[in-house]
């Protein structure tokens, strides 16, 4: 068997890329279509947070009309991942669900998970309309359909001037682990890590051992100059995720969740005549469910939906 596309892990059992795991790309429909047209998610629609609970699977969609404009997210569900139904046309969390003493131009639905029936979202939040990251909020709720209550201030920022993660850090993806609580993020083309006791009060990841100005706080765990969106998951032998860059999605995985390797045969996905955005990623009953965006265009003409791939995400042992 060829094993170009595998990296090793610590016991020398290599893991193998998704396409040596009956990758399957469901590409002749997405699994969510666009409203109707001028309604507010007639555009751009986005897989944003996806989680499986109670027997289904549950997509915090972001959708707009068209780009620039306020991003709201909608709730559908699904019980196999393929065929999803909108439970409400209108949307479950806007801009104006945050209330902080500055007003806040946009907001990007990016996390998940649910802890004794309580719902737990993160976003990525802007103070300009036409930029979808800058800091990280936190939001709960009783229901997927709100009210939320968002906590008063953001629970992560970017990192101050000549730092690496200075400016905007978003599109994080948060994971309630055996080691805690985790959030992976994007920042300056790298994709960094922070850690939380209680989901609220977060650590960015810092190595001591690097000490040069723009690393002295805290480090990136994937170091690149075009990474963003990191979607993350743990499995039966360590941590797996998919990133987006420039030439499409790509795949790494981790035996501790800090140090990463690419798949050798990266990017998992690419659709040359299509863009590839924004992404989610599940693992259920040890098949990875992976959610993303592909569009055509931009601003008033451009359209967007989300679809799917999966493959198995067994235990390589």
């Amino acid at each position: 068997m060829d094993t170009s596309a595998q990296v090793p892990t610590a016991e020398g059992t290599p893991i193998p890329s998704p396409s040596e795991r009956n990758f399957k790309f469901y590409a002749d429909n997405p699994v969510l279509s666009l409203g109707p047209s001028g309604r507010w998610d007639s555009g751009f629609l986005d897989p944003g947070a996806v989680v499986f609970y109670e027997d289904k699977f549950h997509m915090f969609y972001n959708a707009i009309p068209y780009f620039p404009a306020q991003i709201a997210a909608g709730y559908a569900v699904s019980p196999d991942g393929i065929t999803w139904t909108r439970v409400d046309t209108q949307p479950v969390f806007t801009v104006e669900d945050v209330q902080w003493k500055s007003k806040l131009g946009n907001i990007r639905a990016n996390s998940v998970i649910v802890e004794e029936g309580t719902w737990v979202l993160y976003f990525s939040a802007t103070y300009s309309v036409a930029s979808v990251t800058g800091m990280v909020g936190r939001a709960t709720a009783s229901s997927p359909t709100g009210p939320w209550n968002v906590d008063p201030e953001p629970v992560l920022r970017p990192g101050e001037t000549g730092e690496w993660d200075a400016g905007s850090i978003g599109n994080v993806d948060v994971i309630h682990s055996d080691k805690g609580y985790i959030m992976y993020y994007a920042g300056a083309g790298s994709l960094g890590m922070a850690t939380s006791p209680d989901g609220k009060r977060w650590t960015k990841y810092n190595d001591p051992l690097t000490t040069e100005t723009a690393l002295a706080m805290s480090d990136p765990v994937l170091e690149k100059t075009e990474a963003e969106d990191p979607n993350v998951a743990q499995t039966s032998w360590g941590w797996a995720m998919v990133y987006l860059d420039r030439n499409g999605l790509n795949y790494a995985t981790s035996l501790d969740g800090i140090h990463w390797t690419d798949a050798s045969d990266n990017p998992i996905l690419t659709l040359p005549e299509k863009n590839i955005w924004y992404s989610s990623f599940v693992i259920h009953d040890n098949t990875a469910f992976l959610f993303f965006e592909v569009g055509t265009g931009s601003g008033a003409t451009g359209k967007s939906s989300p679809y799917l791939a999966t493959w198995e995400e067994e235990s390589p042992h």
